[in-house]
């Protein structure tokens, strides 16, 4: 089986911006509903593609929105990744020495 499941996640180089944007709003509702790395990598990704495309968004707020918006979704991304279990035990006990003058 694909590690991609829905055949929309992809971006193809034929895509037009406008497509690309409203798989975007389909990626979101999809994440609320299966909040996954994979999903939300997927949203990333269409973000970036719609912010290359050269003369698509020409108004400078719609694209710091746009960025903005990545950026969202980068933080969402990482929030959900699998962190690595750290073998370090925590210090439970902490000793304070003076030093002599």
């Amino acid at each position: 089986m694909s590690s991609n499941p829905f055949p929309f996640w992809t971006i193809k180089s034929n895509d037009k911006p406008q497509k690309i944007e409203a798989r975007i709003a389909l990626l979101i509702r999809l994440y609320l509903a299966q909040p996954e790395l994979q999903t939300a990598k997927a949203i990333i990704d269409h973000l970036n593609a719609i912010l290359v495309a050269p003369d698509y968004i020409t108004d400078v707020k719609t694209r710091c929105q746009y960025r903005q918006l990545a950026e969202h979704w980068r933080l969402i991304a990482w929030l959900v990744a699998p962190k690595p279990v750290s073998k370090l035990k925590p210090i439970l006990k902490m000793e304070l020495k003076q030093l002599p003058l």
